[in-house]
């Protein structure tokens, strides 16, 4: 049997390349080797991922934990920050030397306490017989009457009320629409057509219903003051001439005009006191009031007192005495203090009165009883070491039934001004 010779290569010649490549690398092969490297590259993806993923995680983890502490340091500001004190005497800090007010009055109005009034006196000042200026107490339950009595002249009031309230919805209407302002320019219009042709009735009529729109409207307040100047009713003339001071000298023309008038309509004797203010220490800049529920403007509301110092004054802030007495008005006509709650509260909770400076106190008002009363007026009085420094009345009317304010040499009375016993 033959065989087959083997292939021998000549010596000295390497053997065919391409045939050690094809038994090398045959198409299965190279399938794996390409798997091998997918399968390398997708870990090496997997692992860089895994990093990835911590770090993201780290991240959103620090986020959350930084928004679950964020109500925290909303409700505390850093050190720096200021904090507007609470509007409420009860909460916060209180002003220096401010009074407590009384709770509300009793089921029984037949047994009411009189009106509960604010006493603001310094630390180093307690009137005598007065409690502590930390304590307030009711006055004692006495009713005036506008009755008359035998030789006595009842006070002249406004036409349309017996005194000129607020009476607009809202209180102190500051931002009057454009259409408000046209009714009131067109009511004021006819007004003084009215009294050009001699319906001074009229023409009050008219500007009353215009000042009812809105009781800061200067031009109204003016042809009222006006008016009744012309027909030498002083009493009303002051009354919105002092109105007029009170809305101060951004005013213009109808502030300078009030304050020359206002001074012309003084007796003789009391501008010899007008003059004696220039050395008053402290005096009432402005008092403004605002309606703080629309359905009850004259029984709820607030009340920004304005008090002002010299420029060259230097106040003992312990010498101030402010007193402010609110009174009522009965179903029956008779005005009794108030029973209303009371709560002041100085703007600035430590009040200094420096280098001019002028001091806000906001007295809330809330008068909620069932017998029908409604909020009549007011008395103000500051006292400095003692002494009376500025007064102010409101209604007019409310002048005549209260006594007169102690002369500079007197004490400042511990309780709110009442008529005489009858």
């Amino acid at each position: 049997m033959a065989t087959q010779p083997t292939q021998q290569h000549p010596q000295g010649h390497a053997p065919d390349v391409s045939l050690v490549v094809r038994r090398l690398r045959p198409p299965t092969f190279s399938i794996a080797v390409a798997l091998i490297v997918g399968v390398v590259l997708v870990q090496v993806a997997a692992i860089g991922s895994i990093f990835w993923l911590r770090a993201a995680t780290a991240n959103a983890q620090a986020v959350a934990k930084a928004l679950e502490n964020e109500p925290d340091r909303a409700l505390t500001p850093p050190k720096n920050d200021f904090v507007v004190p609470d509007a409420t005497p009860n909460a916060g800090q209180q002003p220096p030397a401010t009074a407590s007010h009384q709770p509300g009055a009793p089921a029984d109005p037949a047994h009411q306490p009189a009106a509960q009034s604010y006493e603001h006196t310094g630390p180093g000042q307690t009137p005598a017989s007065a409690p502590p200026p930390s304590v307030l107490t009711p006055p004692e339950d006495t009713i005036l009457t506008t009755a008359n009595e035998p030789g006595v002249e009842p006070p002249r009031a406004a036409p349309s009320d017996s005194v000129p309230v607020m009476h607009n919805q809202g209180g102190l209407m500051n931002d009057a629409t454009a259409e408000v302002r046209r009714r009131i320019h067109t009511i004021n219009a006819e007004g003084l057509r009215l009294k050009e042709l001699g319906d001074v009735d009229g023409a009050e009529r008219n500007f009353h219903e215009a000042l009812a729109l809105d009781q800061r409207d200067p031009n109204t307040l003016l042809k009222l003051a006006t008016l009744y100047t012309e027909n030498n009713r002083k009493e009303d003339a002051k009354v919105y001439w002092q109105k007029l001071i009170d809305l101060g000298s951004s005013i213009g023309a109808p502030y300078l005009a009030a304050k020359e008038q206002l001074a012309l309509l003084v007796p003789t004797e009391q501008k010899i006191s007008i003059e004696s203010t220039l050395q008053k220490r402290l005096f009432i800049d402005k008092v403004e009031r605002a309606g703080g529920n629309p359905t009850r403007p004259n029984n709820e509301f607030s009340m920004r007192i304005v008090i002002g110092a010299g420029e060259l004054e230097t106040i003992d802030a312990g010498q101030v005495g402010i007193k402010l007495f609110f009174y009522d008005k009965l179903p029956d006509g008779r005005i009794a203090p108030t029973a209303a709650q009371i709560k002041p509260m100085f703007e600035n909770p430590q009040p200094t009165w420096k280098s001019g400076n002028r001091e806000t106190l906001k007295v809330n008002f809330s008068l909620n009883t069932p017998d029908g009363r409604e909020y009549y007026g007011y008395v103000l009085r500051i006292n400095y070491e003692g002494r009376l420094q500025d007064e102010r009345i409101e209604p007019a009317p409310l002048a005549e039934l209260v006594p007169p304010a102690p002369t500079p040499q007197g004490q400042p009375t511990a309780t709110p001004p009442a008529a005489p016993a009858n």
